[in-house]
């Protein structure tokens, strides 16, 4: 009943997949599972001290807020920069017309940052509510696999931090590596100072 078992065991009209097609697929569950939760998580520390009334927020009832901070942090960092995708079919988006064989992109942060769908879009807000960000890939065939292990991540490390209520302090930006694909962190000097009491 595992993934890797169904995925080794698929037929897929007559076929099994290939060596090459599954070790593309483990990787690409590799890196999506692990480089977007980190630079999630790496993005949330930043946010959540350069923003210390939603810090102290979240503090203050950490099972309420949890779940609104997780997708703020998300929405707000967007981890990956942009998807393209072929048109299969014809179809009308914006008062354009899109044929089959069109190449197409979403700009995560350009939809995340709707000024039409977010009040206040550049505002860093675990309160806010709706949130239909598209963080996890907005639904349908391309919702992220692993958006319920991501969040369960996120949240585990986040209620550490907040349960041991460590002075957190960044002590710069963080340091983005260049890339046309993932929102991708390379450093972020932080301190953890004493607890408070």
């Amino acid at each position: 009943d595992d993934l890797v078992s169904a995925l080794v065991c698929a037929d897929i009209d007559g076929e099994a997949l290939s060596g090459r097609q599954l070790g593309a697929f483990f990787s690409l569950l590799l890196v999506a599972g692990v480089e977007t939760t980190r630079n999630a998580i790496a993005h949330g520390l930043f946010l959540l001290d350069r923003n210390p009334e939603q810090r102290e927020l979240l503090r203050s009832d950490f099972d309420r807020y949890i779940g609104g901070a997780v997708d703020e942090i998300v929405r707000h960092s967007t981890p990956i920069i942009q998807f393209r995708r072929t048109v299969t079919e014809e179809c009308a988006l914006g008062g354009r017309t899109f044929l089959p064989g069109e190449k197409v992109a979403l700009i995560y942060a350009s939809a995340n940052r709707d000024e039409t769908v977010f009040t206040h879009p550049d505002r860093f807000d675990i309160t806010r509510s709706p949130n239909p960000h598209l963080g996890y890939g907005g639904g349908g065939p391309h919702h992220c696999l692993g958006a319920h292990l991501a969040r369960l991540e996120m949240t585990a490390l986040f209620r550490e931090l907040i349960d041991r209520r460590p002075v957190m302090r960044d002590l710069g930006d963080p340091g983005l590596v260049d890339s046309n694909f993932d929102n991708r962190v390379g450093s972020l000097p932080f301190t953890f100072g004493p607890t408070f009491t």
